[in-house]
């Protein structure tokens, strides 16, 4: 899901050639965006150059990643790219064990465990609209597994903070 533009800049290092790209989300309405379910991308099998899932895949039930991995992985074209941006639940784990002890955190915004921008949001998703929940977390590990189960190559896994100031698992793969 895109969410309503415009594009946050981080997004664009990604989407370099903005213009080619087709925004899509199951929630938004607007007119820069097609109404669409990610998980049931309505193109042809190999056509699709490049899909990037950013806050995406935690929305979505633990339990159909693989199908919907593999759906991607149809959908991409000979050497196709799939990127993915998802919370790192490993630096999680360690943020929560600081708030725990009394330590600061790792961040500028999750300093609060229960506030609005807090790790539980991280967790759980903030609820503040339909589709604003989490259903399913990732370890570089665990991301890694999953790309390479469904037949994905050459699978990069990055860990770095992203423009919602927390930690993140950037991937590429190849179909």
């Amino acid at each position: 899901g895109s969410a309503l533009p415009p594009v946050h800049p981080q997004h664009l290092k990604v989407m370099s050639d903005y213009e080619n790209w087709q925004l899509i989300d199951l929630y938004v309405v607007h007119p820069e965006v097609l109404k669409m379910d990610a998980t049931k991308l309505q193109y042809p099998n190999d056509f699709l150059e490049h899909i990037y899932a950013s806050h995406l895949l935690e929305h979505l039930s633990h339990r159909n990643i693989p199908a919907i991995l593999k759906h991607w992985y149809n959908k991409l074209g000979h050497g196709g790219k799939l990127t993915i941006n998802v919370p790192d639940l490993v630096w999680t784990a360690r943020q929560i064990i600081k708030y725990e002890n009394g330590q600061l955190l790792d961040s500028n915004v999750y300093t609060d465990f229960f506030g609005q921008s807090g790790l539980n949001n991280i967790i759980y998703g903030t609820h503040d609209h339909t589709g604003e929940h989490h259903e399913s977390g990732y370890t570089k590990k665990s991301l890694y597994e999953l790309l390479e189960t469904t037949g994905f190559r050459e699978i990069n896994i990055d860990t770095l903070y992203d423009g919602h100031d927390m930690g993140v698992l950037f991937a590429t793969a190849l179909k």
